[in-house]
């Protein structure tokens, strides 16, 4: 058995093998269904530190084409088990691609996706982890915007306010498309409401487009901004008397 065959012998490895050598015979999440929150994600952080120094298997054009043609399938796939909301089967399936072919042409949307579908299940400090190596080593990626958007979700979402806030200033700066600068603006105006920053809440939701899926929920923390506002100003207003 080779060092290719055995690598993952415990979760059906041979199976997984073959399906990236001839093409997809079977889901290959069926061998990882049993998988715990935490085997599955030191198996993604594991990935990841082997794109660094990948390994080569085969060397003829032939040989290529067939990896190729099979990781663009599982890639698909993955892509559509995300949108489908099947964050758990996503994940499994795309780390495959990062274990066993990170010279894949389009890795860095396969740590996009592991690393959203992570943060979905509210696994924060791999997806992290996965989103900075994503932004440090691949800084022309297409996903480079919605990198940034998910590390600012991340940090509002562990209520760390204050970091979350870097992130939506370098959207800005870059002038991604509208739907992302709206949701960095909904969660920027969101995290400078819960720190007390009642009038820089207001500035920023107020620019979020009526058109965003934002809209209705900027307008309601505006709303409530408003009127923190007015209560504090008739508290200091009572102190002072």
């Amino acid at each position: 058995m080779t060092k290719f065959d055995c690598k993952w012998k415990n979760f059906g490895g041979i199976i997984v093998c073959l399906n990236l050598l001839i093409g997809p015979l079977v889901p290959t999440r069926l061998f990882c269904s049993n998988l715990g929150n935490g085997t599955l994600v030191s198996t993604a952080m594991i990935a990841l530190e082997r794109i660094e120094s990948p390994e080569v298997f085969g060397n003829t054009s032939d040989d290529e084409r067939e990896r190729e043609r099979a990781a663009n399938h599982l890639y698909r796939n993955g892509i559509k088990l995300y949108l489908a909301g099947k964050y758990w089967d996503c994940a499994q399936e795309l780390i495959v691609l990062l274990d066993f072919y990170p010279q894949f042409e389009k890795i860095d949307g396969v740590i996009y996706y592991v690393a959203e579908s992570l943060s979905e299940m509210e696994m924060n400090k791999p997806a992290l982890k996965m989103l900075r190596y994503l932004l440090k080593t691949y800084p022309k990626s297409e996903y480079t915007s919605v990198a940034l958007l998910g590390l600012q979700k991340i940090y509002f979402r562990e209520k760390k306010y204050e970091e979350a806030t870097h992130f939506y200033f370098s959207i800005i700066k870059n002038n991604y498309d509208a739907q992302i600068t709206d949701a960095a603006r909904y969660y920027h105006g969101q995290s400078n409401f819960y720190m007390k920053k009642w009038d820089n809440a207001i500035l920023v939701l107020r620019r979020i487009s009526n058109k965003s899926e934002y809209y209705g929920h900027a307008l309601y923390t505006t709303a409530l901004a408003m009127l923190k506002k007015k209560e504090f100003v008739q508290l200091s207003n009572i102190l002072k008397a």
